[in-house]
């Protein structure tokens, strides 16, 4: 299983259905031209689980060509917990920073200026 699909439903499949409409245009900016596109590209996006959830995933795309075929090969790595880490991290941050504005107003001096 693979963001709630079975790998069945996913091989062969085409990209678009799974990701949120800015991460399919995304693609489509970068891969307008498939013969410029010779390098990786490294993005984040959204894709559509089974469930309707958007989970945020970070893409790495490339162009490939298979048997002839322009094709774009994109790997999607959840980063829901990455996300999640990051906001805590500025919660926390906020936090920190109302303590200190507090601290300042209290006319008590700050552990730095002791």
């Amino acid at each position: 299983m693979l963001f709630g699909y079975p790998r069945a439903d996913i091989v062969g499949s085409n990209v678009g259905r799974f990701l949120s409409a800015p991460t399919l245009e995304e693609y489509r900016r970068i891969f307008a031209d498939l013969d410029s596109a010779s390098e990786r590209f490294v993005f984040e996006g959204e894709i559509l689980a089974q469930s309707g959830q958007m989970i945020p995933v970070s893409v790495s795309a490339a162009s490939i060509i298979l048997y002839g075929r322009h094709l774009v090969l994109g790997l999607h790595r959840d980063v829901t917990e990455r996300k999640q880490a990051e906001a805590e991290i500025r919660r926390l941050q906020t936090a920190v920073e109302k303590l200190r504005g507090a601290s300042r107003g209290s006319g008590k001096p700050e552990a730095s200026e002791r």
